[in-house]
């Protein structure tokens, strides 16, 4: 019974011990995840696949995930596999875009600088990556958090972003897009009903407009309840907003509703396409269809 007492003992030093190295730890390993060596680990798991990966240990050779195994003792369950290959896209991202090792040590030295904080700062990644439904979310919380660690904007909207990928899919994006670009172009934001009215009034523009994004035709737009679908997800977001009716709007449309990406939505757009896209019309076209049909 004693000895019994001593190995629980044992163990609860040994628990006590891992949460107290645990937030250094994250933070050494973040940093040491943004290198070379391991850009050419994540590559070699996407190419023999991420299932192949988590069976034969690979994914674990990466310091941070190596490092959240240990510590929150992630195990096999189809949920905590899944947490794992977010984690395994986080880390992709934060390689992303650099051009050399230089630019790799930049990004690391961030997790150096203010060891606590990184660390809190990452234990809620984790719980978010945890939460998320999608590696799609995964790339995107990234993307937001180095642009926190740029200091482009601040924690608190990171912590804002954070809850707006939580509430979108990829597809809702295709969407966001055409709300943010159309009203730099023509005068109303509207649900399909409405799309005839600007056809029809601003038809060559619209038409160019639409061409422009590789948008086939406004029969993309045409299901309603696709089109609500999508749109009411991204006002929930807080990436899109309903607009009062304006009082000299024909009456072909009093029907419709009109809408308008908000000033967060335009932001976040930029945020996860860089901020050529404003400029740059086809950023997203090629952000779009290689996130739709690319092998995860």
């Amino acid at each position: 019974m004693i000895m019994d007492n001593h190995e629980d003992t044992n163990e609860n030093m040994e628990q006590k011990s891992r949460s107290d190295s645990g937030p250094f730890s994250l933070t050494d390993s973040m940093s040491n995840s943004i290198n070379s060596e391991v850009v050419g680990l994540i590559s070699n798991i996407g190419e023999v696949g991420i299932d192949a990966a988590l069976n034969e240990g690979i994914l674990k050779e990466v310091p941070f995930i190596s490092t959240a195994v240990s510590i929150y003792r992630i195990g096999r369950t189809i949920k905590e596999r899944s947490l794992l290959e977010k984690m395994w896209h986080f880390v992709k991202e934060m390689n992303a875009g650099c051009a050399d090792e230089s630019e790799r040590e930049k990004r690391a030295k961030c997790f150096k600088n203010d060891e606590v904080k990184r660390a809190e700062e990452l234990k809620h990644i984790i719980i978010l990556l945890d939460r998320y439904t999608s590696t799609d979310r995964a790339d995107w919380l990234a993307k937001v958090y180095l642009s926190y660690l740029e200091k482009k904007i601040t924690w608190t909207d990171v912590l804002i972003y954070s809850e707006c990928i939580d509430k979108i899919i990829l597809e809702d994006l295709y969407y966001l897009d055409f709300y943010v670009h159309l009203n730099k172009e023509l005068p109303v934001i509207s649900d399909e009903q409405s799309i005839a009215f600007l056809m029809a009034h601003y038809g060559e523009k619209c038409k160019r407009f639409l061409e422009k994004f590789d948008y086939d035709s406004i029969e993309e737009f045409s299901p309603k309840d696709r089109f609500k679908i999508h749109t009411d997800r991204l006002i929930s977001a807080g990436l899109v907003e309903r607009l009062p009716i304006p009082i000299n709007m024909p009456s072909k449309i009093m029907d419709g509703q009109v809408y308008v990406a908000t000033r967060t939505g335009i932001i976040f757009m930029e945020l996860l396409l860089g901020y050529r896209y404003i400029e740059d019309q086809t950023v997203f076209r090629k952000y779009y269809f290689k996130a739709r049909f690319s092998k995860k």
